[in-house]
């Protein structure tokens, strides 16, 4: 329980019945007491009725525990899992920053009681060896490894093998999330690593670029999957051959200009520009590509301006 002592009684004083109350509560201060009442949508000021102190120690109380109660469940994240699945519990109760942002991601999914109870079933599952659920990618775009768990369930269908079968080899998130997707998806070993970041995207793209990874998952070419660029079979040998930190549209303009034999220098400068982001007037941005690969002795630093130009 909080104090006060005879200096403090001095310089902020305050009625018997009201220093008992705030010292219930937990304060000592006048000024902690009249934040904690605005914050909770009491009135800030020492006049207060008897009922006035009954509602706001009710309120202390139902917030203390729900606090004991969100303690427990953090020490149980199966436990907080089924009450989010199932909708018991909801993340504007939640106030730890990990488990707010799973309840959320979870709240965003699909709606539908059996979904949710299967997506459940994956989480245990996976709960049970690893706590990638509450992870955060490191990679510049902070995606919650929740996110890329809910879109491979959302593809459970065209799983290749059981994800009772998987166990993590590694303490690396990053690579422990991608080995995930290649045992869900990856039947030959064909996908790229830099393709295992589409399942933490979220952009309206996205979803195409995780039907790609499917599709060559399952040994079929990707000049056969819908692309947003024309790419001719040596275009897509080199797609597959780009490095691990790409992105998609990375891979792609690398396979492009690979194919033309652009030194890898000057390639990671054309990436490196808005074209590395976008897929747009591609005709016009492959004359430029062919422009590039004909002058070799092309300084790359000089590649930025020139698209930018």
């Amino acid at each position: 329980m909080a104090r006060r002592t005879a200096y403090l009684k001095q310089i902020d004083p305050v009625p018997k019945t009201i220093e008992r109350h705030m010292l219930n509560l937990g304060f000592s201060h006048s000024a902690d007491y009249f934040s904690w009442c605005w914050a909770n949508g009491f009135e800030g000021h020492l006049k207060k009725k008897t009922i006035d102190l009954y509602e706001e120690v009710a309120a202390f109380e139902a917030a203390r525990d729900q606090l004991r109660a969100q303690s427990r469940l953090h020490k149980s994240p199966a436990a907080f899992l089924k009450m989010v699945c199932l909708g018991d519990l909801s993340s504007d109760d939640l106030d730890r920053p990990k488990f707010k942002l799973v309840a959320q991601e979870l709240e965003q999914s699909s709606e539908a009681e059996e979904v949710r109870r299967s997506l459940l079933e994956m989480l245990l599952g996976l709960l049970k060896h690893d706590d990638l659920i509450f992870e955060t990618s490191q990679d510049g775009r902070g995606a919650p490894y929740i996110r890329g768990l809910i879109k491979l369930h959302d593809r459970k269908a065209l799983w290749l093998r059981s994800i009772a079968d998987w166990r993590p080899k590694t303490k690396n998130t990053v690579r422990k999330f991608g080995d995930l997707t290649h045992h869900l998806f990856d039947q030959y070993g064909d996908v790229p690593r830099f393709m295992e970041k589409v399942w933490l995207r979220d952009d309206g793209k996205s979803w195409r670029y995780r039907d790609w990874y499917v599709h060559i998952g399952r040994g079929h070419n990707l000049r056969t999957a819908k692309s947003p660029v024309p790419l001719t079979k040596k275009m897509a040998h080199h797609f597959l051959k780009a490095p691990d930190n790409y992105e998609i549209e990375q891979g792609i303009r690398w396979g492009q200009l690979k194919s033309l034999g652009v030194a890898d220098a000057a390639v990671h400068a054309v990436v490196a520009t808005r074209l590395g982001r976008r897929l747009e007037n591609e005709e016009f941005w492959f004359s430029v590509f062919r422009f590039i690969a004909d002058n070799p002795m092309l300084d790359p630093r000089q590649i930025g301006p020139i698209i930018d130009y």
